[in-house]
């Protein structure tokens, strides 16, 4: 916890540091910034409805996050090569939970703090 609101906070521990310019995390407000593709939803008749416009701050921080495929390559890099993290955190992102712990169909678990 920090204290701060989520927006603020995000910036501040991961946009700010690898200079991640063109990613924002809009809150409330629906709109992408900039040029961006559009997203359509087919509806009665065959029609389509641009759904491009959505409130993505219900899910926080599983999707109030926009971004460019530049700023996400250089965050991969700055997380990897140990700009953003501590090195103990960073291998805490590749250890495998106990055997004793299983995905939903029983099988092992295959995945890690973060990544899968």
């Amino acid at each position: 916890m920090t204290g701060r609101p989520y927006g603020e906070a995000v910036a501040a521990r991961i946009l700010r540091p690898p200079r991640l310019a063109r990613t924002v995390v809009p809150g409330d407000d629906p709109r992408i910034p900039g040029r961006h593709g559009h997203g359509y939803r087919s509806i009665a008749g065959g029609d389509l409805r641009d759904i491009t416009v959505y409130d993505q701050s219900p899910a926080r921080g599983e999707g109030d996050m926009i971004s460019t495929t530049g700023d996400l390559d250089r965050l991969l890099a700055a997380l990897f090569s140990g700009e953003l993290l501590p090195p103990e955190l960073l291998r805490l992102m590749f250890t495998l939970p106990p055997d004793d712990v299983r995905m939903l169909d029983g099988s092992p678990a295959r995945y890690s703090t973060g990544l899968q």
